[in-house]
């Protein structure tokens, strides 16, 4: 994969990035909520960012287990996946 490019989610504070199938796109979506329990309520995007970036591997292996439906552990069972066709 490619380097993630991350958006702000629509309000601001969570992150989100797509993941390219055949013929489809997932956003892999990390909520604001999910990021302020993880790396604090006052934290900058940019801290907010190192996070998803530090973790990427394990929000990855999470997106893969949503899709499959295994057993995700906290705090990677919060990210949210959305496909668009």
């Amino acid at each position: 994969m490619t380097k993630a490019v991350f958006e702000n989610t629509e309000n601001g504070s969570g992150l989100k990035f797509p993941v390219k199938g055949q013929g489809e796109v997932d956003w892999v979506i990390i909520s604001s909520e999910l990021l302020d329990d993880e790396v604090g309520d006052a934290s900058s995007s940019e801290d907010r960012q190192a996070w998803v970036e530090k973790n990427l591997d394990m929000i990855m292996e999470a997106y893969k287990k949503k899709l499959d439906g295994g057993f995700i552990n906290p705090p990677f069972d919060r990210i949210v996946v959305r496909r668009e066709q």
